[in-house]
This record gives C-alpha cells, sequence and structure tokens, in this order.
C-alpha cells in the first residue's frame, strides 16, 4: 500500500477493487437476492445453489453480473478513495511523524475517515447497483437497464433523499471496515518492516493482508450492530426493522443460539434490512 503519492493509492485502489467485483460479482448478486427474497410473503429462492440455477435460468448466465455498471463505479469512487485518502489524512493528522512512530490510533481514525468519506460519495452507486441486482419485480416495478440512466430516474422520481436510502447504516459499515482494514495493514506491515526485519515482498504484504481481512470481519460484525441501533428505529414499508430484529434476537435466545453464533448471525439479519430500505 502505498501512501507517498495520493493519487497513487487512488488509482492502485480502484483499479484493485474494480477487478475484485468483476470476479465476486455473482456471489453479491445472490446474496442480494437471497436477501430480497421473502419480502412481501413470497420466498422466491431455498439457497445459494437454488437462487443461482434459477437465475442462470430464467435470466441468463449474464444476470449474475447484474449491476456490474453500477458496481464498478462504486469501487471507483470508495476503493479508489479509500486508499488515496488514507495517507494525506494520516499526515494532516500527525505531520512530520516517521510512518513507524505513527501510533495506531491515529491509522484507526485515518482509515475510518477515509471510510467515511469514500462510502458518502459512494452510496447512490450503491442504491443504483442493488435495484438492477434486484429479481424481476422487486425493485418497485422498475427494470434498471444502464447506471445513468438509473441514477437520473430514482433522482426525479424520488429526490436526492432516494439516491441516499441506507446511507447511515452504509456509512457505519464502511467506515469501520476500513478503519481496521487499513489500520491493522499499516501496522502489522511496519511492525514487519522495522522490528522483524522482513523484507519487502509479496510474503510480507499477503501476510500483513491476511492480518487485516480477519480484523475488518470482526470489527464490520462488532460494530455494525452498534453503529445499527440508531438505523434500525427507522420505519420501512416492508417491515419495522426493529422490531424484525428484536424478534430474531428472541427467537435465537429461545433456541439456545450462543452468545458467538449471535454476535455473527445477527449482522447479516441487519444487514438484509439495508438492502430491504435501498430496493
Amino acid at each position: 500500500m502505498d501512501t507517498s503519492n495520493w493519487w497513487k493509492g487512488l488509482a492502485f485502489g480502484a483499479f484493485s477493487s474494480m477487478v475484485a467485483d468483476c470476479l465476486t460479482l455473482p456471489i453479491d448478486v445472490t446474496k442480494t437476492r437471497l436477501q430480497i427474497s421473502g419480502a412481501g410473503g413470497t420466498k422466491l429462492y431455498d439457497g445459494i445453489f437454488d437462487c443461482v440455477g434459477k437465475t442462470a435460468r430464467n435470466e441468463g448466465v449474464a444476470a449474475l453480473w447484474k449491476g456490474l455498471e453500477p458496481a464498478l463505479w462504486r469501487q471507483c469512487f470508495y476503493g479508489g478513495l479509500r486508499y488515496g485518502l488514507y495517507g494525506p489524512i494520516k499526515e494532516k493528522l500527525a505531520p512530520g511523524v516517521p510512518k513507524k512512530d505513527l501510533p495506531l490510533s491515529l491509522k484507526i481514525l485515518a482509515g475510518g475517515l477515509s471510510g467515511t468519506v469514500s462510502q458518502g460519495l459512494a452510496n447512490p452507486c450503491d442504491v443504483v447497483k442493488v435495484r438492477m441486482m434486484a429479481p424481476p419485480g422487486k425493485s418497485g416495478g422498475t427494470n434498471y437497464r444502464w447506471f445513468l440512466q438509473a441514477l437520473i430516474q430514482i433522482g426525479k422520481t424520488e429526490g436526492v433523499g432516494g439516491l441516499y436510502k441506507g446511507v447511515t447504516a452504509n456509512v457505519s459499515r464502511a467506515a469501520s471496515l476500513a478503519a481496521a482494514e487499513m489500520s491493522v495493514y499499516d501496522q502489522v506491515k511496519t511492525k514487519l518492516l522495522h522490528e522483524y526485519e522482513w523484507e519487502e515482498g509479496l510474503g510480507m504484504h499477503a501476510f500483513s493482508a491476511t492480518c487485516s481481512g480477519f480484523a475488518a470481519a470482526f470489527a464490520s460484525c462488532t460494530l455494525l450492530l452498534s453503529f445499527s441501533l440508531n438505523f434500525l428505529t427507522q420505519h420501512h414499508t416492508h417491515i419495522h426493522t426493529y422490531i424484525y430484529v428484536r424478534t430474531q434476537v428472541r427467537s435465537m435466545c429461545a433456541n439456545h443460539v450462543s452468545c458467538l453464533n449471535l454476535w455473527i448471525q445477527l449482522p447479516d439479519k441487519v444487514q438484509c434490512i439495508e438492502v430491504l430500505q435501498i430496493v
């Protein structure tokens, strides 16, 4: 992660994020459709493989890449700015301090701020992406074909607020992810270079990235629950989210679900409500 030039971080972050999205988009489409399935009382899919099979048979294999255009625009903004802004924000927070002496707390703050700004700008892309990924007839009766057309249409019919549906939860999750991912990667890499004298190379970057990935996953599960408490009081036409989550917690407790499994499962259910708010 080269943070010496902001434009390098912007370009490398955007490019790598866009390539990753091209490869993983079928998983994202499947996840989104499974989250939407059941809204309004009609369950569309019985599981991952059923969702993939029905989507490919009914709409063609290309449907597994629905929403690719807004997804790439989203990664161009979010992926690029998240990396591109991290270095300059660190410099502003601690001007003149050597990288190896920068405290972890400032790295966490810099990562959180870069994630907040980047997701704030990318939220309209998220709204369009989710609606384009939705099964036919599940996106407010409108089928969007192109990113710009969808962006203009949502803006005209729903106003600017329509492009920022779910922004509170999206920014919260993005900030926690970026804060953990960027800071842990930076901290681990710095320790390996200066204290353990590892050589710069693929091994060091792979190890640092693995550590940051685990940290980001942990932070997103934990912080999403706390950040979502305010978000969950919002009302949605499909379901009242606070009542839904409260019911889910009671159900899991009644079925003797452990605290660990509760912590793992509930963010998934909360994210399902975020998707329903956007659709």
